[in-house]
């Protein structure tokens, strides 16, 4: 839609939760919106629960009455030809792709946090957005506050990217912080993440990895011009790390992070997720706490930084508002339709160091059955430390540290090590950045 005449857009916000919330107050209270945006409409799922909420919500009322519509009918937003702008705010697939979708049909601009949403959809709205003239915007889909789409698609007018690299879910870095600073257990630390708000109740898709997936999915898409299905992206989490791979990681001067890539090698890209060992002098392994930092490389840039806190109401209200703020100001930096066609490469054909974590019988040639299994599969192992970590006597921790090695290699390696009667339980794997 062109809104580049228009001095006052109508806005019309699907979901009131606590986003949505934080939206809708800085779009009715704060002066420098509320003169160039006018909240028209508010679509809820049930409309006898949010009337009572929005009516109790002081921002939302002047003179004792409601400043915007609340409806419970979809097409009272996009079949609203008044409305130059949805927010769509609800998060999930369905029914946010349908109301997407129908709103960049009638011709309205969009604007969504559902990195869920874009990361599974994003060539097909983005081929809709510019069919039917209108626009869609997702910069609180990756970073919160963090402004890295913007910052990404201005890089590539000029640069060809060649890698992402970033710390993009921020509970997950809060866990690993506090494991790595006080010795504290994975459990413990969840449990008070999520008593301080970094986590939710269900925090699977944080510490499993699953939505810094849709993030680098996202972001991987946008540098390299290529849909990258998201079954193509390879994720672990951070369930099975324990207070003592800190312990090992620091005797062996590194750090543990959960880490995202997006990579292109000649003809064809690559998105991953998973826990890495970082050198502690590497400036990504001191970035603690909620926040995220994001690295992008470029052939005439090289190495550029951004970092922020990556979770948040506020940082996410940042992020939308930017994006209305964009709209509204007409600027130029687009999102092209993925117009390229790259070849996916998996996660077996990645040359890394490794760490591995047994837990073993502690009785003679144990080390030697290991190692037998690592030469046959020509894995050179760099270094070995036994921790008598046990107070039975019985079990030993071995910490193996191999050189250079492809993937597909050492993942048939953890097969055959899991077998063996002499390992108590599974192998844990952690990468080793070079």
């Amino acid at each position: 839609m062109d809104n580049t005449k228009k001095q006052v857009l109508n806005i019309g916000l699907i979901g009131l939760g606590n986003i949505g919330t934080k939206v809708a107050e800085e779009l009715l209270q704060d002066n420098k919106f509320n003169q160039i945006f006018n909240l028209k409409t508010v679509l809820v799922r049930d409309l006898k629960k949010y009337q009572n909420i929005v009516f109790n919500n002081k921002k939302f009322k002047s003179n004792n009455k409601i400043l915007f519509n609340l409806v419970d009918v979809p097409e009272k937003i996009f079949d609203d030809e008044d409305i130059d702008v949805v927010i769509e705010l609800m998060g999930g697939i369905n029914p946010a792709f349908e109301y997407v979708k129908k709103s960049l049909i009638a011709g309205k601009d969009v604007i969504t946090a559902n990195k869920d949403l874009i990361s599974r959809e994003i060539k097909q709205l983005l081929n809709i957005s510019y069919k039917y003239n209108s626009k869609i915007k997702f910069e609180a889909s990756v970073g919160a506050g963090i402004p890295i789409i913007e910052l990404l698609l201005g890089l590539s007018k000029q640069n060809q990217i060649r890698s992402i690299r970033g710390i993009i879910n921020g509970t997950s870095n809060y866990i690993l912080s506090k494991m790595s600073e006080d010795g504290s257990e994975f459990e413990d630390v969840l449990k008070e993440a999520q008593d301080l708000g970094f986590a939710e109740s269900d925090p699977t898709n944080d510490v499993d990895g699953l939505d810094a997936k849709f993030k680098i999915t996202i972001l991987g898409a946008l540098a390299f011009k290529s849909e990258i299905p998201l079954e193509s992206v390879y994720v672990d989490g951070i369930r099975e790390i324990s207070n003592k791979d800190f312990e090992y990681a620091k005797e062996l001067g590194l750090n543990i992070k959960l880490l995202a890539f997006a990579e292109k090698e000649e003809s064809t890209i690559s998105a991953r997720v998973h826990p890495i060992l970082i050198p502690i002098n590497d400036p990504m392994a001191k970035v603690d706490r909620n926040y995220n930092v994001v690295e992008i490389e470029g052939n005439l840039i090289g190495k550029l930084w951004i970092q922020g806190e990556g979770a948040g109401s506020n940082s996410t209200t940042s992020a939308v508002l930017g994006d209305l703020m964009s709209l509204f100001d007409s600027r130029q930096l687009e999102i092209q339709s993925l117009n390229q066609n790259l070849k996916i490469r998996t996660i077996d054909e990645n040359v890394n160091k490794y760490y591995i974590r047994l837990v073993v019988v502690d009785k003679p040639g144990v080390l030697a059955q290991i190692a037998e299994i690592f030469s046959d599969k020509n894995i050179s192992i760099a270094s070995v430390i036994q921790k008598d970590n046990y107070t039975d006597d019985q079990f030993v921790d071995l910490v193996i540290m191999t050189h250079s090695s492809i993937e597909k290699n050492i993942q048939n390696v953890m097969k055959k090590i899991s077998l063996l009667k002499i390992v108590q339980k599974d192998p844990l794997l952690i990468r080793v950045e070079d």
